[in-house]
């Protein structure tokens, strides 16, 4: 049996938006002066934050994602998070909730919520992510590997890390991505009178967009309490010596992000794509279960299947479904052939 039955995860993580956590995702040095100003963003606009991590990946990983997100308009900053945790196959859902606060002066800033302590260093960064109740969660980011900004509102992070959770510390690496976009206040319906908004749509996207006016999904209240989210493909690979692929998207449109030997690379233009889908029996609803490597001049191809994942219908005019799934394959980088496993998050 695994550690994830074994501990019975009652961790029903009404999980955190941590206190006092780092700076605005757009920038530092000259940058952050200005960019410290909400107007950059204008009077409406959304914060996401994601934590992935994985584990060892000689079998399928222990693996985890914390998935924030923060809407900031004129009369109020509504939140929403999504937690999971994977040992193996066995997926527990820690949380789906979603909350309403005053306006703050800096909406980006993660704050506490539930039995979660956030351990804040000298520097303002995260130390730890602790929660306490019937089992203790230990998330413990370590040294920087690596960092990518690839435009004034998206910062990409990888550390290594460390997660405990019973006795066990799992050594891994960590995703941290920091995300901030404008959106047009036409985009966002009003509130639903005694419904807890859900907070912000989930978007590698930067810059002033207008969701509405480009046919994707829009802000605001619905029955999930969790964030809404809009279509496309994200992920983290590694291969366990020392190669990291990071696949998102910018306000330049969709990279890989690739870290190896402490050098960058970043392919604009690349992108997952599914290749393989299955029908989820409850509600009819497709979601995919494998995907190939796209990228201009096919200097970076690949193929990716799932192996075990936790699937969430999103409610609304359109239902759709947000995956995390643990995923294996290979990645094919300038000739030279790679076997990788990770983390695919998926909205279709």
């Amino acid at each position: 049996m695994s550690r994830a039955l074994r501990l019975r995860y009652t961790l029903l993580l009404p999980l955190f938006l941590a206190a006092c956590d780092g700076g605005p995702p757009w920038g530092t040095g000259e940058e952050e002066e200005s960019a410290l100003d909400r107007d950059v963003f204008g009077p409406t606009a959304a914060y996401d934050r994601r934590l992935v991590f994985l584990g060892p990946g000689e079998d399928l990983p222990t693996a985890a994602i914390f998935d924030f997100a923060a809407l900031s308009d004129s009369t109020a900053l509504r939140r929403g998070v999504r937690a999971r945790i994977v040992d193996g196959v066995e997926w527990v859902a820690l949380m789906d909730e979603g909350w309403e606060m005053e306006p703050m002066r800096d909406p980006w800033r993660l704050v506490p919520h539930g039995p979660l302590e956030v351990i804040v260093g000298d520097a303002g960064e995260m130390d730890a992510l602790l929660f306490r109740g019937e089992v203790d969660l230990r998330l413990e980011p370590g040294a920087t590997i690596a960092e990518y900004s690839p435009d004034p509102g998206t910062q990409l992070v990888l550390r290594q890390a460390r997660l405990r959770f019973g006795s066990e510390p799992v050594p891994g690496i960590l995703l941290d991505a920091q995300l901030a976009r404008a959106v047009h206040p036409a985009a966002i319906p009003p509130r639903a009178p005694d419904t807890v908004a859900p907070g912000a749509p989930d978007s590698v996207a930067a810059g002033a967009r207008d969701p509405a006016a480009e046919g994707e999904d829009s802000i605001g209240p619905a029955p999930d309490p969790a964030p809404a989210a809009r279509p496309g493909a994200e992920a983290l690979l590694v291969d366990n010596s020392g190669y990291y692929a990071v696949f998102a998207a910018s306000a330049g449109g969709t990279i890989a992000w690739l870290n190896t030997g402490g050098r960058d690379d970043v392919r604009r233009g690349a992108r997952l794509e599914a290749t393989a889908w299955e029908t989820l029996p409850e509600s009819g609803l497709r979601a995919p279960t494998a995907w190939r490597v796209l990228s201009p001049g096919e200097a970076l191809t690949g193929e990716l299947r799932a192996e075990s994942a936790d699937r969430t219908v999103l409610d609304g005019p359109e239902p759709g479904v947000l995956g995390y799934v643990v995923v294996s394959g290979w990645i094919e980088d300038r000739a030279i052939r790679r076997n990788v496993y990770g983390m695919v998050r998926h909205v279709r």
